[in-house]
């Protein structure tokens, strides 16, 4: 009892002085050790594919970080005057205030965002949508008080057992599925491989991600490490982060019918319900969502009863969410941080300094967790371990800006996150003002700042796909804002339940109609994952090969693989690569670069195998410059090309000396056009031939690069095609676009497949024309012109679409019949395609 008794200046000196030391340490661990490097020397350092790739964002930083550090006391300082002028006791029409000005930005970014209106409801959609709203707003006011605690918990686990079934429905598959449009799964499998193998994080496994590696050891020390495998194991860490973040929703949202709606809505953002997403991103779910995720219980769990042991062992956790991934784990340990701090508001003196001392024993636990984890890798390793090396590529995107996306300016989607960050602020602000701030309010200020924390990924890379990943923890005190005022029963009363109703029923009746509409693709691409699973497929590149890898080595013999799929052979083959570094998905600095060409040419393989794909579309696979390309003649000076996998795909090269035939200077390789030519270059399908025919009298297959580089000004683009009926969500008459809001796309929209629309990219977002209709199984004639930064596309001789923008060129070619990652090909017939750069 007498440490309760130390003054309020002794406190408060003590706390200042861990404070600094906490912020020294943290200064220690995540700063560069030895010479320091500014961002203009580390871009310099970058396999840097084109330029506009590197886009820092300096400004945006210093934004979000003043906005961040600013909002706590504006809205602190904005409820202190509410109470002042007397408006703290009319809470009703601050809610109304903010509930109106939510709606109408929302309805004003649905009209504004060129992202929205493209992906999102028809007219006839939306007013269905929004009398469903009024319907359950009319059936809703029979109930005005929240549903029984039996229905809240069944409610609670049927959707919980949906979402464990989805999970493994959507997310479970072995290596037959993995393609080109899998490409990121590369980056995150390659370090779990080299971990679970034996190799150490920090030491001799180098990761982009974190150290997640060493939390799968112990797993697939168990079982064996496969693409199978290691979806099984992430669908059920992914089911438990789901089950926790709906178990959480519950407590704070009463009404089932806005649950349900909170959780229909939560899903398809978090597993990106596309048809035309076939990537499952681990690198985001599990990997950056289950610690978050996870922590909502850690908060529930303080919350019921705060005491010493728990903010010991809270501590810990955020130090293993660090050490898993940097980026969510470093939000996780301010919130959970922050949520003590919040807990010791409206106590009394005495309970406020000893929630003073949970603070530091929490902030003690996280540190010295870290500092226990580095001691046991460098023992582990048998030298020292710097836990600072996992803020290497944080360094490397964030300091250079390398594959930075801008930020839409607003109205924005990213608008409305921001609106409800301001808005639970400004609801947990008045809540404390007027004393009663309730464990329900602490939480609700949780999801709000671990919101706010994992938001800044957006901020980072600002492409239309990162938002809903990163915004699941604003949606719950969306939706726990809207599900309060559905209950509310004061002055304004019925006129808050209403309006909150109404926007419940909209988003329940929006989501069924989302769900509708891509429901069968989604089905079909789940079962033909399943059917897959366990079977020799013929279509498969990766089967193909390890048999080819498998036939050509001898189990005494070594091999190194450089693929596309370079981390998914070696977990099907159970092989841990000894290359120095990253795997080749993560090479990203020349010096690793070089360093993984000097040791195989000094103590390389017997055998080495190249994937072709790889080495002639490196900048549009890895994003990267062609430097294994560039390595080529000084590998070929150690080894000799013996052999080529079916299809020319896989090249098997064997260390010199070398008995038989050197097949290097046979390598296949299709003719370049030139660029600029000042006569259109075309290509017209021959029916004999049965295949197109280029400028160059050869045959060419479908789809093709019409230019090998994209359009840079003016240009014209002609095509005569002919659709069967039978797209797929997304098919691709012509394609210059690439994921940094580069070059234009003619496509087909996922709902009606007759319906194509033409978007163009401005460096800053997409701009998507209205969508007309090409006639199946007829002739459609194309004409594609672009001058004076106004591209416009004639349909038929008739014009169909116009937008305004300068159209950012783009690190990609100009494709007819698919786009650059050749995984959305045109069904049907392109009859003549000619293309002329003005």
């Amino acid at each position: 009892m007498n440490t309760l008794k130390i003054s309020a200046i002794t406190f408060g000196l003590l706390s200042t002085i861990v404070l600094v030391l906490l912020i020294g340490i943290v200064a220690y661990l995540f700063s560069p050790h030895g010479s320091t490097q500014d961002e203009l020397a580390l871009a310099i350092e970058i396999l840097v594919p084109f330029p506009s790739i590197l886009q820092p964002k300096p400004e945006t930083r210093l934004a979000f970080g003043a906005v961040v550090a600013g909002l706590p006391l504006i809205a602190l300082a904005s409820a202190l005057a509410a109470k002042r002028i007397g408006l703290v006791n009319k809470a009703s029409l601050i809610d109304l205030g903010l509930f109106a000005t939510g709606v109408a930005g929302a309805i004003f970014t649905l009209r504004s965002d060129p992202v929205l209106p493209s992906a999102g409801l028809s007219k006839a959609e939306f007013t269905l949508s929004a009398l469903g709203g009024v319907v359950l707003a009319l059936v809703s006011q029979r109930y005005p008080t929240a549903a029984s605690k039996k229905v809240r918990i069944g409610t609670t686990f049927t959707l919980c057992l949906s979402g464990v079934f989805l999970t493994f429905a959507l997310r479970v598959f072995d290596y037959n599925y993995v393609t080109a449009e899998t490409a990121h799964l590369g980056a995150y499998l390659y370090s779990i491989n080299q971990t679970v193998l034996g190799g150490t994080c920090l030491n001799d496994v180098v990761t982009q991600y974190g150290c997640y590696g060493e939390f799968y050891r112990p797993i697939f020390g168990l079982i064996d490490l496969s693409i199978y495998n290691l979806t099984l194991v992430n669908a059920a860490l992914q089911s438990s982060a789901l089950v926790a973040v709906l178990v959480f929703s519950s407590f704070l949202i009463a009404r089932p019918v806005t649950l349900v709606a909170f959780s229909v809505w939560a899903i398809m953002c978090l597993y990106r319900i596309d048809p035309s997403v076939y990537d499952v991103y681990f690198q985001y779910t599990p990997l950056r969502f289950l610690f978050p995720a996870l922590s909502l219980l850690m908060a529930m769990w303080w919350c019921r009863a705060p005491c010493l042991m728990k903010a010991t062992l809270i501590g810990v956790f955020s130090a293993a969410a660090i050490f898993n991934n940097l980026d969510s784990g470093a939000v996780v340990a301010v919130a959970l941080g922050t949520l003590i701090f919040l807990s010791s508001i409206g106590l009394d003196r005495n309970s406020a300094m000893k929630m003073g001392w949970f603070a530091l024993a929490y902030s003690l636990a996280v540190f010295g967790s870290l500092f226990a984890i580095q001691a046991l890798l460098s023992y582990r390793s048998g030298v020292p371990v710097d836990l600072a090396a996992m803020s290497l590529y944080a360094k490397i995107f964030a300091g250079s800006g390398f594959m930075m996306l801008p930020t839409p300016k607003p109205p924005s989607a990213w608008t409305l996150a921001a609106f409800t960050a301001a808005a639970s602020a400004a609801v947990y602000s008045l809540r404390v003002v007027q004393g009663r701030a309730s464990a329900r309010d602490h939480l609700l200020a949780y999801s709000t700042v671990l919101g706010i924390g994992l938001f800044s990924y957006y901020l980072g890379r600002s492409h239309p796909f990162v938002l809903p990943l990163c915004i699941w923890p604003l949606m719950i005190a969306a939706f726990a804002m809207l599900d309060a005022l559905s209950l509310y029963q004061g002055p304004w009363g019925a006129t808050l339940r209403a309006g909150s109703l109404i926007m419940v029923g909209f988003l329940v009746l929006a989501a069924s109609i989302v769900i509708v509409r891509v429901a069968p693709p989604i089905v079909t691409m789940a079962a033909t994952r399943w059917q897959q699973i366990g079977k020799m497929s013929p279509m498969s590149p990766v089967a193909e090969d390890i048999a080819f890898i498998r036939s050509n080595v001898s189990a005494s013999e070594s091999f190194e693989v450089l693929a596309v799929h370079q981390a998914t052979i070696y977990s099907e083959m159970h092989k841990r690569s000894n290359l120095p570094g990253p795997g080749v998905a993560e090479i990203l600095l020349r010096r690793d670069a070089d360093n993984l060409i000097k040791a195989l040419v000094e103590e390389g393989p017997s055998n080495l195998f190249i994937d072709r794909e790889l080495l002639e579309r490196q900048p549009l696979l890895m994003n990267t410059s062609s430097w294994l390309e560039q390595s080529m003649p000084t590998l070929h000076h150690t080894y000799a090309l013996k052999s080529w996998s079916k299809g020319n795909r896989l090249m098997h090269l064997v260390r010199k000396p070398f008995a038989g035939e050197d097949l290097f200077e046979t390598h296949p390789t299709c003719a370049t056009v030139p660029h600029s030519s000042a006569s259109p270059i075309c290509y017209r399908y021959n029916i004999d031939l049965g295949s197109f025919v280029g400028p160059n009298g050869r045959k060419s297959p479908f789809p093709f690069d019409i230019a090998p580089t994209s359009p840079n000004g003016a240009f014209s683009l002609g095509l005569v095609v002919v659709p069967d009926g039978k797209q797929v969500a997304y098919s691709t008459i012509a394609s210059s676009h690439c994921c940094s809001f580069q070059g234009f796309v003619v496509h087909a929209l996922p709902g009606d497949r007759s319906e194509y629309v033409l978007t163009v990219g401005n460096g800053a977002q997409w701009l998507t024309s209205e969508p007309f209709h090409l006639k199946d199984q007829q002739p459609n004639a194309i004409s594609i012109k672009y001058q004076n930064e106004v591209l416009a596309l004639n349909l038929d001789g008739s014009e169909v679409a116009r937008i305004h923008a300068k159209m950012e060129p783009s690190a990609v070619g100009l494709t007819v019949g698919d786009w650059f990652a050749r995984s959305r090909t045109f069904s049907g017939r392109i009859d003549e395609a000619w293309y002329l750069n003005q």
